[in-house]
């Protein structure tokens, strides 16, 4: 398995759909942020590019890349349905931690609010940051919901038969915003060495942001300062 399928195969069990796109590669057919909000009220199109314009444009080395970045409703981003198809392609030894660490993504409300998903790249790699705005209680239970005890391991295999195991730990982080928690979940496989995606996960009354990057225990710091800089530039456009 190659670095992009086996990357791809990591998001779609954690639910990093962002990092499908900005590191697996999206399909020249991927959907624009206009075809994305077209069939919604202009209300949900404007909130979606609102949350687009209060997106840093660069940050410690890191460009967005406005190509491969997204805004629309949530579910219907081209990379959030890849991830979602991804996942269901997986066997599980553990069918109840299929969304462990992504539960707060399944709530309906979630899948149906106005989103901003933007890829910044740089010489260490990409991260993803993505925008929601939500009522400020389903915030609240978004960050609140962390993975359960039983699903610190577990394992998937593809349809190919390649087998991957996961485990998944909360780290420490300093309070961004009215809240915010930190997850990373390390993937091996027989086919090449382990791969260690971090996220972090921020509000700010009912605004959610999520930053996420694949790297060592140092990325745990730069996803602090990036939420930290997001969040002041969130204030600055959006008040």
């Amino acid at each position: 398995m190659n670095f992009p399928q086996k990357l791809s195969t990591a998001v779609a069990v954690v639910g990093a759909a962002a990092l499908v796109c900005g590191l697996a590669g999206c399909g020249s057919e991927s959907e624009t942020a206009s075809e994305a909000s077209n069939s919604h009220s202009l209300s949900a199109e404007e909130a979606a590019a609102r949350l687009h314009e209060a997106q840093l444009s660069e940050f410690q080395g890191f460009e967005r890349v406005e190509e491969e970045s997204r805004t629309g409703i949530y579910s219907e981003l081209d990379v959030v349905r890849q991830a979602a198809e991804e996942r269901e392609a997986l066997t599980l030894d553990k069918p109840q931690c299929a969304d462990a660490v992504n539960e707060w993504e399944q709530l309906p409300d979630v899948q149906e609010a106005p989103a901003s998903l933007a890829l910044f790249r740089g010489a260490e790699g990409a991260l993803t940051h993505v925008l929601l705005e939500l009522p400020e209680d389903l915030a609240i239970q978004a960050v609140e919901t962390v993975p359960s005890d039983e699903c610190a391991t577990y394992e998937a295999t593809t349809e190919d038969g390649s087998s991957h195991s996961y485990r998944v730990r909360q780290f420490h982080v300093e309070t961004v915003g009215d809240q915010s928690r930190g997850v990373v979940v390390e993937m091996e496989s027989a086919e090449g060495a382990p791969i260690a995606l971090y996220s972090l996960l921020y509000r700010e009354d009912g605004r959610l942001g999520s930053v996420s990057m694949i790297g060592g225990p140092e990325t745990e710091q730069r996803l602090t300062e990036f939420a930290i800089a997001a969040l002041e530039h969130q204030h600055q456009v959006l008040g």
